[in-house]
């Protein structure tokens, strides 16, 4: 928390100690302390809605260090990159809609199977990947649209895991299934996706 951080006696003593071990040169500490000290300051840029606003938003996103050891700045917070990170496991299973019965569950997506012109394959995003979000009429958007729409910071983007039909998004995993596949009154088989 970049306030409580600027409360401190000592800041930059404090972010020292605290990312040393991430193997931040002293010249990124201080540059990240200074980017912190500005998105505390409120601006006057007529480009925000209101003339007290902090700073943050426009300084968010700013990353230190290197891959797999990074800090980024993500609107009031500082966030560290997790050294080690498990991929979830997903896999699917095709029933007749008859023995189907869909819960509410972020871990779990439902596809209409005969919607699917295959293979199925999970990735993670590329520039300009589009989709059409569940429940918006089959009206397109920009994934990183949704993403920063869904306050996504940069780690969670990058590793943000996409079901994949061909070259058509079907679920961005954990979060929101394609309005292209959706189970219906005509569908037969419904294809069972879970996220573990």
């Amino acid at each position: 928390d970049i306030p409580q951080l600027l409360s401190l006696p000592s800041p930059l003593s404090a972010l020292h100690e605290l990312l040393s071990p991430s193997c931040l040169s002293r010249t990124d500490i201080t540059s990240l302390l200074d980017i912190c000290q500005q998105t505390a300051q409120p601006t006057s840029s007529p480009t925000l809605p209101h003339p007290c606003e902090s700073n943050s938003r426009t300084l968010s996103g700013k990353v230190f260090g290197k891959e797999g050891r990074r800090v980024i700045v993500d609107r009031d917070c500082l966030l560290l990159e997790a050294e080690h990170y498990t991929q979830p496991t997903i896999c699917h299973t095709v029933h007749p809609i008859s023995e189907v019965h869909i819960v509410k569950d972020p871990h779990l997506a439902y596809l209409d199977a005969d919607k699917l012109s295959g293979p199925l394959t999970v990735r993670t995003p590329m520039p300009g990947d589009t989709f059409a979000p569940f429940g918006m009429g089959g009206r397109r958007k920009l994934l990183s649209d949704y993403m920063t729409d869904q306050k996504m910071n940069l780690f969670e983007k990058e590793r943000q895991l996409l079901l994949v039909d061909g070259d058509e998004i079907a679920w961005v995993v954990g979060r929101r299934g394609s309005e292209k596949y959706r189970v219906d009154a005509n569908t037969k088989r419904v294809v069972v996706v879970s996220c573990q």
